[in-house]
Formats: C-alpha cells, sequence, structure tokens
C-alpha cells in the first residue's frame, strides 16, 4: 500500500511540474496582446497609459505602452494632435513629421534617426506595434521641442507645447490651388499676420514678408510647376526681430491682388488667368497664331476625324461669343474653331482632312501653331526611367533581391525593344547610379519627349499581395492638360493581355514628382512586388521580364497609333 502511495505521489508531482509552465504562461497573457514589427508577440501587463496634450486626453487605438524600460509612443497620434505633418513610405518603411520647423525622418526596425538632416541614434528602435508605427517618447520630445512629463503614479504622459513667444504667430501652411479665376497661395497662421510685398525681377518673382512671425515649416522649396507659379520657397528671414518670408517664383511678371481673412489669421496671394486675346490663320506660313499672354499649353492629335487640339489652361477668351471659326479649306487644313472649353481652358481644334503633324513655338506673347506634312518616318521620342538606383535600392525582396537592378533590367530590354522599332529613346540611367527625381523630369521636359514611362517594382507589409499596377497623374487635376489616362490604360491593357500577372489595375497618383512635373503624358509601371514570393520567381525569370518589356513596348505603339 505505502509503495502505491508513493507512486501516486511522484506522478502527482511530476504532473503539476508539467503543468506549472502553462499556468505562467497563461497568467503571461493576461494583458495587451502586442504584435511586433508583424513578426514577434508579446503581451503588455503593466497599466494602461494615458496621453494628455495641452491639457486634453488623447483617444488612441494602440495606448503607449513601455517596451524595453522606455514608453513608445505612437508617432502619428501624437504628432497629428500637435498639428505636425506625418508621412509614410511603405517602400522604404519610413515615417516622416515636420512641426514647428523641425522634419524627422524614422526608419522602422534601425537604431538611428535623423532630425533636420542629421543622424541622431536611437536608444530604442522605432517599431510597427499592431500597425502603427510607436517610437521612442523621448526622442519625439527632443526633436519637436516640447515639454514632456511622466506621472509614475498616474502612468500618464503629460505633452505641452512651448508656449508662443510674446506678440509672434507662427506659420503653419503654405497652400497652392487653382480657382475659377486662376491661381491663389494661401499663408495659414496660427494667430494674426501682416505682410509687406513686392516684385522683383531676374528671376520673376513675389516676395512676401511676414512680420513678427515664425515660420513653422521647413526652410526649403514647394515644386509646382503650375500656370504661373514655377514653385514657393519658405523660410525663416529674419531673428530679433522674427520676419518668415514666402517667395513665389514666376514664369514670368504678373499681375497678383492679396487679401486677409477675418480673423487675420490667413493671407492670400491670387493670380488671374492668362486672357487669349485673339485667333488668326497666316496662310503663308500655314500657322494658327494665338495672341496671349499664356505660358503653358498641352496639344495633342486625334483621329475619326483626324484633328489637332491645343488647349491653354488657366487662360480665358476676351471675346468668347463672337465667330470663333475660321474655314479654310486648303487641302490639308478644313478649319480652325476655338472656345472656353471650361472654366479655366481655351481649346483651339484644327480640323484636318488627312493626317498632318504640327510644331509650335513662342514668340513675344504669341503660340504659333504650324501645321506640317505628316512624316511617316518620324521617329517618336520616349523617356525610359529605370526607378531608384545607386544609393537607393528601392525595395528588396527577402531573399536581397533589389528593386534598383530590376528596374533597369527590364528599361534596357524596353529600350532594346522601342529602338529596333525606330522610336528615339533616351534613359535617365544606364547604370547603378542615382538621378534626382528631378534631374529625370528636367531630361524628359528639355528634349521634348512625347511619352515618360517609368518602371518600377513594389512592396507591401502583406506577402499575400501581388499583381501590376499602373501609375498616372489625374486629367485636369491643378490644371494638368496632359492625356495621362490613356497612356496609364493602354500600357496597362497590353500587359494584362500578354503577361501572367494579377491586375491591380490603373490608378490616379497626384503628389508623385516624375507624374506631376513632367510635361508629356506619364506612367509608372509597377511591374510586380518584391515582397510576393510568387511575383519575386517572376522577377528572376529573364523570360518573365522579357514579356513585361515586350507588353509595355505594345502599349506604348496602340498608345501613338490611337493618337496619330
Amino acid at each position: 500500500m505505502l509503495k502505491r502511495t508513493s507512486l501516486f505521489l511522484i506522478l502527482f508531482m511530476t504532473i503539476m511540474e508539467l503543468l506549472l509552465p502553462m499556468k505562467n504562461v497563461l497568467a503571461a497573457q493576461k494583458g495587451v496582446k502586442l504584435v511586433i514589427n508583424g513578426t514577434s508577440i508579446m503581451w503588455y501587463n503593466g497599466p494602461p497609459i494615458s496621453i494628455y496634450i495641452d491639457g486634453n486626453k488623447i483617444d488612441s487605438d494602440v495606448p503607449p505602452v513601455i517596451i524595453n524600460d522606455r514608453t513608445m509612443v505612437p508617432v502619428r497620434v501624437i504628432s497629428e494632435n500637435l498639428g505636425a505633418l506625418v508621412d509614410w513610405d511603405s517602400k522604404t518603411n519610413t515615417v516622416y513629421a515636420s512641426y514647428n520647423g523641425n522634419y524627422i525622418e524614422l526608419p522602422i526596425g534601425k537604431s538611428e534617426a535623423k532630425l533636420n538632416g542629421n543622424v541622431i541614434e536611437l536608444d530604442t528602435n522605432a517599431m510597427i506595434v499592431n500597425d502603427r508605427t510607436m517610437v521612442p517618447l523621448r526622442f519625439v520630445a527632443e526633436a519637436f521641442k516640447l515639454q514632456v512629463d511622466w506621472d509614475q503614479v498616474a502612468y500618464s504622459v503629460t505633452i505641452k507645447r512651448p508656449e508662443p513667444k510674446d506678440g509672434y504667430s507662427t506659420i503653419k501652411d503654405v497652400q497652392f490651388y487653382p480657382t475659377d479665376a486662376g491661381y491663389q497661395v494661401s499663408i495659414i497662421s496660427d494667430g494674426p499676420i501682416s505682410q509687406n510685398s513686392f516684385l522683383m525681377q531676374n528671376p520673376d518673382r513675389l516676395v512676401i514678408d511676414i512680420p513678427d512671425s515664425i515660420m513653422g515649416l521647413p526652410n526649403g522649396v514647394m515644386p509646382v510647376g503650375t500656370g504661373i507659379v514655377r514653385q514657393i520657397r519658405v523660410s525663416q528671414f529674419k531673428e530679433n526681430p522674427y520676419v518668415s518670408r514666402v517667395v513665389i517664383d514666376l514664369e514670368a511678371v504678373q499681375e497678383y491682388r492679396i487679401t486677409e481673412s477675418d480673423d487675420k489669421k490667413v493671407i492670400n496671394i491670387f493670380f488671374g488667368s492668362q486672357m487669349v486675346n485673339s485667333i488668326k490663320y497666316d496662310e503663308e506660313k500655314n500657322a494658327v497664331i494665338i495672341d496671349t499672354d499664356g505660358v503653358y499649353y498641352n496639344a495633342f492629335k486625334l483621329r475619326d476625324p483626324y484633328r489637332i487640339v491645343l488647349d491653354i489652361p488657366n487662360a480665358l477668351l476676351k471675346n468668347p461669343k463672337g465667330n470663333n471659326t475660321i474655314s479654310i479649306n486648303d487641302g490639308n487644313i478644313k478649319s480652325i474653331r476655338w472656345s472656353q472649353f471650361d472654366e479655366n481652358t481655351v481649346r483651339v481644334v484644327v480640323d484636318l482632312n488627312d493626317k498632318m503633324d504640327y510644331k509650335i513655338e513662342k514668340n513675344n506673347g504669341e503660340i504659333y501653331f504650324y501645321v506640317l506634312p505628316y512624316d511617316p518616318n518620324k521617329k517618336h521620342v520616349v523617356v525610359i526611367d529605370p526607378g531608384h538606383g545607386g544609393k537607393d535600392p528601392g525595395a528588396s525582396s527577402s531573399d536581397g533581391l533589389k528593386e534598383k537592378d530590376v528596374n533597369l533590367d527590364i528599361s534596357l530590354k524596353l529600350n532594346n525593344l522601342l529602338q529596333e522599332a525606330g522610336y528615339e529613346t533616351y534613359m535617365t540611367r544606364v547604370d547603378d547610379s542615382y538621378p534626382e527625381l528631378m534631374d529625370r523630369v528636367s531630361l524628359a521636359n528639355e528634349i521634348g519627349a512625347e511619352v515618360f514611362v517609368s518602371i518600377h517594382n513594389n512592396a507591401h507589409d502583406n506577402p499575400s499581395i501581388g499583381g501590376t499596377e499602373v501609375l498616372y497623374f489625374p486629367n485636369g487635376y491643378n490644371g494638368d492638360m496632359r492625356d495621362n489616362r490613356t497612356l496609364a490604360q493602354s500600357i496597362h491593357d497590353a500587359i494584362m493581355n500578354e503577361v501572367d500577372t494579377t491586375d491591380r489595375g490603373i490608378i490616379q497618383r497626384p503628389n508623385l514628382v516624375v507624374l506631376k512635373y513632367t510635361e508629356m503624358p506619364a506612367v509608372i509601371v509597377e511591374v510586380a512586388f518584391l515582397t510576393n514570393s510568387n511575383d519575386v520567381k517572376k522577377l528572376k525569370d529573364e523570360d518573365f521580364k522579357w514579356q513585361v518589356a515586350k507588353a509595355i513596348f505594345d502599349g506604348i505603339e496602340n498608345y501613338f497609333y490611337n493618337i496619330d
């Protein structure tokens, strides 16, 4: 009997020893489940942490947590409640934020960040926690120059913005957008402001000085390239006393007017539309002559019936109700007609008897629109842009395949196909170099390219997502007169017909530099996803890359056939 009791006790103790770790695991899982960087899981058992900004409690779907003895806070929640500007680059897993003239870059999983371009060491890496970017509170406080207090008893974080200097307002934003009558620049502050403005030349620019103000934006340049405005520059022009300066770089000296909001917190600068004064036809020069102070135009050909269209954005007809048609009937040209196409666009249409070409020149306030015989041997001009390169690898696969290398490979194949077909081609890079984005744009604009095609590959946090998408700048957005959608649709359709890939459609992207600032129809082809194993396998296959290049080539061919 004693022997049986001993065996029972031994068995009981063994079972209890096995169950004890399970009890500890279950106990540890009583708390908040944290998925960190999509791979590891931890359970947060500490009390919930509250956030207060200037005395107001801030709600967040992911509360602050203490990890490695550091308080981690959701950067987007903090930044947006402060009024900071926040952006996220999914390809490089980097969060960008700016506030009161300070600009931070936070790559996920790295022990360093950048503050106003300077590298800062982090004692705890930025990380993704439950799909939210979390950063060390100390870094946010130092970067944004905030007062931060930790209450150990209440388990709360109190964040206070610095008190504004007596008598000074902070410039929070500068915005540019089209209006019914032209274009508008708005300077927005958190308090009353005034302005002193003056025009300067060589180069042409409008300078707005704002006394008793602090520039809350990073000193820098905002590219515009629309209408009369080339770009906008902002800076802290003076200190002691404080003066902010906004410089609007212009294509030419232009009349303007300035208004202020009732609360004096917003200064608005208005530029009126250009005027189209007259349109006539010169038989000797075989040219349509348009008398206008308009700077920009967009011309394109259509068929069925043949015609050439020239649009002048941000323009008004001086006499919209007059006789706006000229009959020609000289064998090549049937007629010329024009109208106020929409409230911001003057359209001139040359109706043709047959396929013709054209050339456009600007001279002393006039646009010369020459109609030329069609040259069947004329070479179309295409710029191919292999995305990323050099110091910028773009996205990468788990086994080290770099986007910059795949982009270049497909681009070189496309270049060969186009050159063999008689196209005149230019590439923004032919090796592992990194041209700046605006250098790529300038190349295409300066050579007068007819089409710009940028080759990229994609990435996503979800590895199951794959396929091909074509990005384009929205037709008509901010007065843009290019027909980008037609080019995007043509290339997309060819890829879907010829390549084994998932169709992710054509997507409007108004804020990408190479799409926004090029002057010809432009697209970005995102061939596949380097984060999807099936797509990566395809991108390593030479036959697949040739199929993609051939499909893009066919899309370009179809595009030119339809507009010729």
